[in-house]
Order: C-alpha cells, then sequence, then structure tokens
C-alpha cells in the first residue's frame, strides 16, 4: 500500500483511460448523453433550434455534432451582415445561436455533473445520485 501511494503522489502523472471507463460511475455515452439533453430541452425555448440542427446532421449524429454544428451556424451569422443564420427554414439572431448553446453546455455539465443512466433492460432511467449510490450496491 506504501508503494502505491508513493506512486500516487509523484509530480507529472498522466493516466490514459479509454473511451466508456465514466459509464459505470454513472456518466452516460455520447448518444444516451444526447438523448438526455433532448429530453431537458422539452418545453424549452431553443428546443426548436435543437430539432432544427439535428434534423440538419445526418443519422448517427451526437451532441458533439449538434455543438459543432451550432458552432458553424453562430459563425456564418456572424459573419453575415443581418446577424442572423437561417437553419430549418427559421432565422435565427447570435443572441438566439448563444443562447441555445449556453443551455446545451448546462444541460450536458447538469448530467455529468449528477450522473445519468438511460432506461435499460426493462430497468428505468436513473437520474442523479442515485446512479452513484446504486453503483456502490448501497
Amino acid at each position: 500500500m506504501q508503494q502505491l501511494d508513493e506512486f500516487l503522489s509523484r509530480p507529472n502523472q498522466m493516466w490514459l483511460l479509454g473511451a466508456g471507463v465514466s459509464l459505470d460511475a454513472g456518466l452516460p455515452l455520447m448518444y444516451p448523453l444526447t438523448d438526455r439533453v433532448i429530453e431537458l430541452a422539452v418545453g424549452s425555448p431553443h428546443k426548436p433550434l435543437l430539432d432544427a440542427l439535428l434534423a440538419d446532421l445526418p443519422r448517427g449524429t451526437h451532441i458533439e455534432h449538434v455543438l459543432s454544428q451550432l458552432g458553424d451556424y453562430n459563425t456564418l451569422a456572424r459573419r453575415s451582415s443581418f446577424g442572423k443564420a437561417v437553419i430549418g427554414g427559421t432565422e435565427y439572431t447570435i443572441a438566439d445561436l448563444e443562447a441555445a448553446h449556453t443551455e446545451i453546455l448546462k444541460d450536458i455539465a447538469d448530467t455529468v455533473r449528477w450522473g445519468y443512466k438511460p432506461a435499460r433492460g426493462g430497468n428505468p432511467a436513473v437520474v442523479g445520485w442515485l446512479c452513484c449510490i446504486n453503483q456502490l450496491g448501497t
């Protein structure tokens, strides 16, 4: 145990972990995270924009793609003399695009902060601290 403590106390460490390593801790992979962000957006002012972005992107899109597309539209709006971008036939201002970006990031941060395990195998989705407690078996 002392050797492990000494090893962990060394400066300049680098840990290489594979994709999905956080799943057991209650942090969702990209597609469940995408589904959760869409679920959290229901009833919000940016939901139509989120839907338009998803419709604009190919099947198999996840939230990183949505954020990249949103950033691209924001850049185009900033270059436009009108300060707007048309997505799915609707005009969005730079302020609209930035507000949607902020809300999506907030939903991602909340999901990661509190944990989320999607419904699976007949079990309901687990949201929040419960997914961490369930993982510990208490």
